[in-house]
């Protein structure tokens, strides 16, 4: 099987994130090396497809995604004359029902970093690493993704870059910009081992930490602490504590980088107490 094809796609999606440009080169590989294990060519049909989708059922949970990914692709095939999708406006993806965002209280957050020993180089980097993805309401690829000089801690302000490489300036707490001030001055330079690195948050290697590597830290945390281990639940607290606090949802929207209100919106299903305060205060007494 020609995998060239597969390399123009990716050349033509580098307008996504990197996370998403590799869910389609993985998808994709993977949907190819089926064809080519099962003697197929890219000119599949509707009834190769859909026995293509039900054999990645078996592996997955949804097959939405994958659906989304092969549509691009196999729509990009047809625009270069290599075959032709007569089915392509018969796939149709279906929502899965959304789940409400978990959070957790502000008092646990903060019991949650209390156990973290900011006297050590990599606890005072976890400490301030969480408590800046808490106060901004991060997504954990946007903290990740931090330079030094994206920070203003004179203005409590950064600058990230959220899903298709779309930049905001977020705003933290101050007690957040002593937490950096600190990281600055008495863990970072140790950390980077006399390597250089534009990266804000820097691994035991002295390169720039990873995902996967706040993932893991937080996980150990979070046990000692007794709560979820999923990191992004921290930015779920964050949009619900504005929420709580008067927020109205398009400043929310801006804060989290929601593209569309309708993401924001699922976090008012989280607070039945601010609905009903909206209620009392807006809604017209009758009597």
């Amino acid at each position: 099987m020609n995998f060239n094809i597969l390399e123009l796609y990716l050349m033509h999606i580098t307008r996504l994130s990197k996370t998403t440009q590799n869910n389609h080169k993985y998808e994709i590989r993977y949907f190819l090396q089926w064809l080519e294990t099962n003697n197929l060519t890219l000119s599949i049909g509707l009834s190769g497809f859909t026995n293509y989708l039900a054999y990645r059922s078996n592996k997955v949970k949804h097959t939405n995604n994958i659906i989304v990914i092969l549509r691009s692709f196999l729509s990009f095939v047809e625009k270069q004359g290599l075959a032709k999708y007569d089915f392509l406006p018969l796939l149709e993806t279906k929502k899965p029902p959304r789940k409400l965002p978990e959070v957790i209280k502000n008092k646990d957050v903060n019991r949650l970093l209390k156990l973290i020993d900011t006297d050590r180089l990599y606890g005072l980097r976890n400490a301030t690493l969480y408590k800046l993805i808490y106060t901004a309401g991060l997504r954990v690829s946007e903290a990740a993704a931090i330079d030094l000089n994206d920070l203003n801690l004179n203005e409590n302000i950064a600058l990230v870059t959220g899903k298709g490489k779309k930049q905001r300036y977020v705003i933290y707490a101050d007690s957040t910009t002593l937490l950096l001030k600190r990281y600055l001055t008495e863990s970072r330079s140790k950390l980077l081992k006399g390597y250089k690195s534009k990266a804000l948050f820097i691994n035991k290697k002295g390169g720039r930490l990873t995902r996967k590597g706040m993932w893991s830290n937080y996980k150990l945390i979070a046990k000692k602490a007794g709560l979820s281990s999923k990191l992004h639940t921290l930015r779920h607290t964050f949009a619900t504590e504005l929420l709580k606090g008067g927020a109205d949802l398009r400043t929310i929207q801006q804060l989290l980088g929601h593209s569309s209100i309708e993401t924001t919106i699922i976090y008012t299903h989280c607070d039945t107490r601010f609905l009903k305060k909206c209620h009392r205060k807006y809604f017209p007494t009758l009597f």
